[in-house]
């Protein structure tokens, strides 16, 4: 009869229980962690059908919660996780309609014929006669004819 609203919530945010009885009065909670270890007690006052625990660890829990109403007390049993991480370490997402790479500004100059092809100039030729010719010169100060 009571269950978590969402089974896992971020770092931080509260863990919300909700149960079918209608209007609560308060809930209590004791969250054991499935790593074993001290167990978490406590209690909430409720909003409408709803309570909230907030300050939760991260870790994965199993839940015993109870739910006090003017029509009777319900009980409920269950799984929940807290998560080791929160939306703040996210990405933020990006538009791609904002987005201007080089490779756009590279296209753009190239349909603007801003750009030659590597062949058509004569530094990479310059540069392999300056390696070769490097090459020459070390071979022969090393004996290596």
């Amino acid at each position: 009869a009571i269950r978590p609203v969402e089974r896992a919530v971020f770092r931080g945010q509260p863990l919300r229980f909700t149960a079918r009885t209608g209007v609560l009065d308060s809930m209590r909670i004791r969250l054991q962690p499935a790593s074993g270890g001290e167990p978490i007690d406590r209690n909430a006052t409720a909003d409408a059908d709803t309570a909230a625990f907030v300050g939760i660890p991260p870790g994965t829990y199993r839940y015993e919660a109870t739910a006090y109403a003017a029509n009777g007390d319900v009980t409920g049993a269950g799984e929940v996780t807290v998560e080791t991480y929160s939306p703040e370490f996210a990405r933020a997402r990006a538009r791609l309609a904002e987005n201007t790479s080089g490779a756009t500004a590279l296209q753009d100059a190239m349909r603007d014929g801003d750009t030659k092809p590597l062949h058509t100039s004569w530094v990479p030729y310059v540069l392999l006669l300056m390696l070769l010719a490097a090459e020459w010169i070390l071979r022969r100060r090393w004996g290596l004819r």
